[in-house]
């Protein structure tokens, strides 16, 4: 049990700390860190509470599936076109921010041994190593996602703990209030795929379940915190949306630890969130293995190679707009579930989620359309 309890925190830790990570020092640095700070742990606390109430979903039904199913099941199949839709388009554009980081930091990490490679050689090899991962089963590789997931958090802790020996610039923080923040800290703390694995780890027992979500949400949550006000702090207005320029903000042995961590980070989110797109394709549309693996990996490989540099800008439109929706599909499937169980405060409790979701959508969709 104990193993099984760990098993799902690491899952959940690893799926959650991924490239949104790479986007929030830029957003402290110009925010103003306790202003943003603020922010970062009201959406965290928003986003503990949406997957508590996602297990319990996930647990009334006596087969696994993914949120597309879910949706489909409790609401009907016009709002599961809907979350078929947000929930792929989210994945798919997730997987490609991940390759592009991927190759960013490759390349970052081999020019500072004086090797110059091009950003495309290391998404080739990011690709190739979770579609080799994929296809032997995530069971296989999930044996060792515990230790990879120690290892990448103990490179964060390094990474935080070498910033407070070094020196911030003379920078002054002016606080900038902006909805990126929504969508940017959203996407940063996305683990919605990891719930359902977490829940089979945790044997389908709710109380064990709601702790594995707990502790693995806010772990994650916490790491990333600390990893952007380092970061803002040492690099101030420096550091800029390029995640390349965190090596730069860190001295010494910086220029190989932030790629180092990068590539950890990005792969072990990358491997846990295509497991659960394969899973979907599976068991949702009953698509056979290599069809199912095919549109798992393939799709993305070849946006990637023909997209640019603009992570910071599709983190915060997925994060905006599946992330949002997400919370919404959450929010409304335990409002029914809690009406059939005439459970008034929880309904009361999911129309809040919803209502919270919705109206940070709104204010972002209408930033970008007419700040």
């Amino acid at each position: 049990m104990r193993r099984s309890f760990l098993a799902a925190v690491c899952t959940i830790i690893g799926t959650i700390i991924g490239a949104g990570v790479y986007a929030l020092p830029s957003l402290f640095a110009r925010m103003g860190i306790w202003q943003a700070s603020l922010c970062f742990w009201s959406l965290a606390l928003l986003v503990v509470v949406t997957y508590v109430l996602y297990v319990d979903v996930i647990l009334s039904e006596p087969i696994m599936h993914r949120l597309p199913g879910y949706v489909r099941l409790k609401l009907g199949k016009r709002w599961g076109a809907v979350a078929t839709f947000t929930h792929f388009f989210h994945i798919y554009g997730a997987h490609v921010i991940y390759l592009l980081l991927a190759g960013a930091f490759f390349q970052s990490l081999l020019s500072a041994f004086g090797i110059a490679v091009t950003t495309r050689v290391g998404l080739v090899l990011m690709f190739l190593a979770i579609a080799c991962a994929v296809w032997a089963g995530f069971r296989k590789a999930a044996r060792i996602e515990t230790i990879v997931t120690g290892i990448m958090l103990l490179l964060f802790a390094a990474v935080v703990i070498r910033s407070l020996f070094q020196g911030a610039p003379p920078t002054v923080f002016i606080a900038q209030p902006s909805w990126s923040a929504f969508g940017l800290i959203l996407f940063a703390l996305t683990g919605l795929p990891a719930i359902a694995e977490a829940v089979e780890l945790s044997g389908r027992k709710q109380k064990s379940a709601h702790a594995a979500v707990v502790v693995g949400t806010l772990s994650a949550a916490l790491v990333i915190w600390l990893f952007a006000i380092a970061m803002a702090r040492i690099g101030g207005t420096s550091v800029t949306r390029d995640p390349q320029s965190l090596a730069v903000a860190l001295t010494g042995w910086g220029p190989f630890v932030i790629p180092l961590v990068g590539l950890f980070s990005v792969g072990i989110a990358y491997l846990c969130t295509a497991e659960d797109l394969h899973a979907s394709w599976i068991r949702d549309y009953k698509l056979p293995f290599r069809s199912a693996w095919a549109l798992t990996i393939v799709p993305a490989f070849f946006i990637s190679i023909l997209m640019g540099n603009s992570f910071v800008l599709m983190a915060s439109i997925l994060g905006t707009i599946c992330g949002g929706m997400n919370g919404v599909f959450v929010g409304m499937m335990r409002t029914a579930l809690a009406e059939q169980h005439r459970q008034m405060s929880m309904v009361v409790l999911a129309l809040l989620i919803v209502f919270i979701y919705a109206f940070g959508m709104s204010g972002q969709i209408t930033s970008w359309l007419f700040l």
